[in-house]
């Protein structure tokens, strides 16, 4: 998929009554070259809103960003927002795997193969009646859109392990659940 800074993708909101729940776990991998949100599953009514996943890749200087992940629960029980230095260069590909597992409370970050922001969390819920969906498109807050290309998105049902990031980046069939 291309993306000009000024078009997204929209995705059902039966997302987010499948993994937003306690007891739910899902894992995101992408391929990426480029800046901006790169997806969000989010509920914008609200003063405080909840979100499962938002990933964005920030722009550092010299063709190199930062990635930060947003992560709240409905109420504010959990609520991080870590990044990390500048290890993504906008000009090449990328592969950004997000392992979130609300049974455990566990949440890690790889790119390209690399763990690079890991935490715990207290299982909570991450689903509100308005969820909304999109892929390169933040709703509200800057960056908005994603500007650069993005490929072989999946959202699978389950939390990737450690070997499950290793089977998906050497190419193999990943394991069936």
């Amino acid at each position: 998929l291309s993306f000009d800074g000024n078009d997204y993708v929209a995705l059902p909101e039966q997302l987010s009554e499948d993994i937003g729940a306690v007891g739910s776990a899902a894992t995101l991998t992408v391929h990426y070259k480029g800046t901006g949100a790169i997806f969000e599953g989010t509920e914008i009514t609200a003063p405080i809103y909840p979100i499962l996943f938002r990933i964005e890749g920030l722009n550092s200087g010299n063709n190199f960003s930062s990635l930060k992940t947003y992560h709240r629960s409905a109420d504010l029980s959990v609520n991080q927002e870590p990044a990390t230095e500048a290890i993504s260069d906008d000009n090449i590909w990328n592969t950004l795997i997000i392992s979130y597992d609300n049974q455990n409370g566990h949440y890690d970050l790889y790119h390209n193969g690399v763990l690079t922001i890991s935490y715990d969390f207290e299982p909570s819920s991450f689903y509100a009646d308005n969820m909304v969906w999109s892929i390169g498109r933040h709703p509200q807050g800057i960056p908005s859109y994603f500007n650069g290309n993005l490929d072989n998105i999946t959202l699978w049902n389950y939390a990737f392990t450690e070997l499950d990031v290793w089977i998906f980046l050497s190419g193999n069939i990943m394991p069936q659940v």
